[in-house]
């Protein structure tokens, strides 16, 4: 009793009401703010109801207790009233972010962003970028459209993504519906995962379990995040081939981080970067011969330094033949992969050299598969529309409506944004085509191809001034592109400015000797700056690159004319 009259004495200090009922309010403020504050820093902790109920019921026994001692009832009242306020905020936070299923809204997408905040660094891009790759193909095994974790990827390589309000800020870009966004550490031996899924429509966030599991076990993180995604959102299974792959596409925790490094080389797409993605993938490949990802991976780079980077034609024909030996092995390995059925389509487009009719229903075969397996690739779309193009060119049999697809399927697909401007100019809608270029820069102000293309179509509306500005960014970024030498030759020229588009076409051909047109141009340019002799001696390089008989009878023209133009003169 005497420890009771103790405790009595203390709470209850001192007895008169007043100071009662505001010992009892400030114990209200105390254990209100005690609640908030518990969730608010522990929310990604504390997230089941069972510690919700041992606090409650702790609360309650609190109460009981002092309304024995003090015997007031305003005092505890006021406890009381607290004390449901604090129950009613739980039920609200838990109604908002402990929500038991979302209905995504139909056609709705989902992007796993790489779980990385905090920048691009070696150990964080191959945790972070792995776990989003894992987790992103797996869904894509299920009836949800999902955003290829590559394309997801992009804008933390190319855009400096760092902050999670960056983070929504691409994915608004990139127009999906849902973003799951985390962060992934490791945390001594363990790796720990904390992450939410953003309804970007809804304006609202459900941030999930926190996921620590015991050793270096990326799988296993992506599996318990792939799960709760999965039972959140009411997800079922439509190829369970598919996914027992994308569960764990390698056994070799080697061949894995090669692989995450060539994706972040691969991604930035400089061409040193290319050569170091491409020595990556194949480290990965030379750990586990069976990883099929890896050979997707390089099979597209391969393709993509053809295409861009080789001028030689022995070793452009060299990256061709060893894509098609890997894309081969790919798809025989695993014909369940839209990857692989796409890259193979890819490959029988590069051999056909644009010609071959037999190749491009090959090509059109394993595209439409693709789209079959995952009707979310944006590159199989874009496939499709370059097939439909080549084979009906006169038609354009399903063209736009393929680009359409591939864009809706990727709003950052800058290639098929371009080719749909293109296709609009070309079709009188011109401002449709502006509109499709400048959003094509938004995703990357830096992309060379969207920046010629802009200028280009300055040049063709007359505009040489914007032209020139466009096409000087293009330059600043890659002075090696001969297409925008090109251009921008012609660009200075229409100004009235012969020195610097004389030295832009010289640039050019300097890149791109082979091209006939940037003969013609130069020859032009020399022409006008009075230079016959040496525009002579550029017509004649141009004749023996010229293949048509009715070309080559133009530039012979040519070369008669300023000859006849340097014998009056002398």
């Amino acid at each position: 009793m005497a420890i009771w009259d103790f405790i009595a004495r203390v709470v209850s200090y001192p007895v008169y009401f007043r100071t009662e009922t505001a010992f009892a309010v400030l114990l209200a403020i105390v254990i209100v703010g005690l609640v908030y504050f518990f969730f608010k820093f522990n929310r990604d902790v504390f997230r089941t109801t069972d510690i919700i109920w041992v606090a409650d019921a702790a609360a309650i026994l609190f109460i009981i207790i002092f309304s024995l001692l003090v015997k007031n009832f305003v005092a505890s009242a006021i406890l009381v009233v607290a004390f449901l306020a604090a129950v009613a905020a739980e039920v609200v936070y838990l109604t908002r972010r402990g929500t038991s299923t979302i209905a995504l809204r139909k056609d709705a997408e989902i992007a796993v962003m790489p779980m990385l905040l905090g920048g691009v660094v070696e150990e964080n891009w191959r945790l972070g970028y792995g776990l989003a790759d894992v987790v992103s193909r797996c869904l894509s095994a299920y009836d949800v459209a999902v955003m290829d974790p590559v394309r997801a990827a992009t804008g933390y390589v190319r855009r400096g993504v760092v902050s999670e309000a960056e983070v929504v800020e691409w994915g608004e870009a990139l127009e999906v519906d849902y973003l799951i966004i985390g962060r992934a550490r490791r945390v001594g031996r363990n790796v720990q995962v904390r992450y939410k899924i953003a309804g970007l429509f809804e304006r609202r966030d459900w941030r999930r379990p926190r996921v620590l599991v015991a050793g270096d076990r990326p799988y296993e993180v992506a599996r318990a995040i792939l799960d709760d995604v999965v039972g959140l959102c009411d997800l079922h299974v439509k190829n369970e081939a598919a996914l027992a792959y994308y569960a764990e596409p390698t056994s070799s925790p080697l061949a894995w981080r090669n692989y995450c490094d060539g994706r972040r080389y691969h991604i930035s797409g400089t061409p040193e970067n290319l050569e170091k993605g491409r020595e990556a993938y194949r480290r990965a490949m030379a750990e586990d011969e069976d990883f099929t990802l890896a050979a997707v991976a390089a099979v597209e780079l391969l393709l993509q330094l053809a295409r861009r980077h080789v001028r030689d034609e022995d070793k452009f024909l060299s990256f061709l033949e060893e894509a098609y030996r890997l894309a081969l092995r790919a798809v025989r390995q695993h014909p369940e992969l839209y990857e692989t059925q796409n890259v193979m389509g890819e490959v029988f487009v590069f051999l056909s050299g644009g010609r071959d009719e037999d190749l491009f229903r090959r090509a059109q075969t394993r595209f439409l598969e693709a789209v079959r397996l995952n009707p979310n690739s944006a590159r199989s779309w874009y496939n499709l529309a370059l097939i439909s193009k080549y084979s009906v060119p006169e038609e354009d049999v399903g063209y736009a409506d393929f680009l359409g697809k591939a864009i809706s399927a990727d709003p950052s697909y800058i290639t098929a944004r371009l080719a749909l401007g293109r296709h609009l100019d070309e079709k009188n809608d011109h401002e449709g085509a502006r509109q499709q270029y400048r959003l094509a820069l938004t995703y990357n102000p830096r992309n060379t191809s969207a920046l010629n293309e802009l200028g280009y179509f300055y040049l063709k509306r007359g505009d040489a001034e914007r032209a020139t500005e466009i096409l000087e960014r293009s330059k600043e970024v890659d002075e090696a592109n001969p297409t925008t030498r090109y251009y921008l030759g012609i660009a200075y020229f229409r100004k009235g400015e012969v020195a610097p588009a004389e030295e832009e076409l010289w640039a050019a051909l300097a890149f791109r000797p082979q091209v006939p047109k940037y003969y013609h141009a130069l020859a032009r340019v020399l022409e006008g700056a009075k230079k016959y002799v040496e525009a002579i001696a550029v017509w004649e390089e141009a004749l023996k690159r010229v293949r048509d008989e009715a070309d080559a009878q133009k530039v012979r023209g040519h070369i008669k004319r300023l000859a006849e133009e340097v014998k009056e003169k002398t």
